[in-house]
């Protein structure tokens, strides 16, 4: 009687017994990789495919005469702001890079976006970095090559004095740094090589200080900087007839501005 008693609760009626499997503990897998999207990164993609699919419509819609689509829905799909930026103050551009995984859809994007008007060069809003900087941020070095080529700004300095230079001699790999130090060399560049950052590093300095692999790519760079050194000096002496030794490098590249 007693064991029956203690069975029931205090109203008599039968006490519901736990299983003891839906106690049982289910183990953990050490092995599994439990991956973390912060939620301004799924909002950012969100955006991002949502824009590229109004543009791809509105690049159909251009080309089929014969579609007639209701005025709001029309108007929905033609309008197309090519300075949008994202919650991050990304630019669309700038966000195929950091959100589109595969590299031919970002090439792919990229051209689309540039068709209709988006400007390669355009900073994003917080670090004032642009396209071809984060793309050697991220060691994207197919996009850095595919902006370069398309004439993307190589001399432009983020909110840290930072030149897509510089994050290429921290980040990439040297095949980029040497392109890209090849690209400022046929543009007499030499304010590229010289620039300092808010640290007071140059492109050379940072090379120089990542000792993995960079040393290399600081003797590269010394040795391009030095190359626009040699063609401006020959280009004065063509010219003028002499080379003299300037007290500074500003009258130096002054003068071969106004001759050139």
């Amino acid at each position: 009687m007693e064991s029956d008693s203690s069975t029931r609760t205090h109203n008599g009626s039968d006490s519901q017994r736990p299983s003891t499997l839906s106690h049982a503990r289910i183990p953990r897998n050490p092995n599994a990789v439990h991956t973390y999207i912060p939620h301004a990164t799924m909002e950012c993609e969100r955006w991002l495919r949502a824009r590229l699919d109004d543009l791809r419509m509105k690049t159909i819609l251009d080309q089929k005469t014969d579609l007639h689509l209701p005025q709001k829905l029309e108007k929905s799909f033609t309008e197309f702001n090519s300075d949008e930026r994202n919650i991050r103050g990304e630019t669309l551009i700038i966000s195929v890079i950091r959100y589109e995984p595969d590299k031919a859809n970002q090439i792919r994007n990229i051209n689309m976006l540039v068709r209709s008007g988006c400007d390669l060069s355009q900073p994003d809003s917080k670090h004032l970095r642009t396209p071809l900087m984060v793309a050697c941020l991220m060691r994207n070095d197919a996009i850095a090559h595919h902006l370069i080529t398309h004439n993307a700004n190589l001399t432009a300095a983020d909110k840290m004095g930072n030149t897509a230079l510089m994050y290429a001699a921290m980040y990439s790999q040297s095949s980029l740094v040497s392109y890209l130090a090849e690209e400022l060399s046929k543009r007499w560049a030499l304010d590229a090589f010289r620039a300092k950052n808010r640290m007071g590093y140059t492109a050379e300095t940072l090379a120089r200080k990542n000792e993995r692999y960079m040393f290399s790519m600081y003797e590269m760079l010394k040795k391009q900087r030095l190359k626009i050194v040699k063609r401006l000096r020959d280009y004065v002496t063509s010219n003028l007839k002499y080379s003299p030794e300037f007290a500074s490098w500003k009258r130096f590249v002054c003068l071969y501005r106004v001759s050139a």
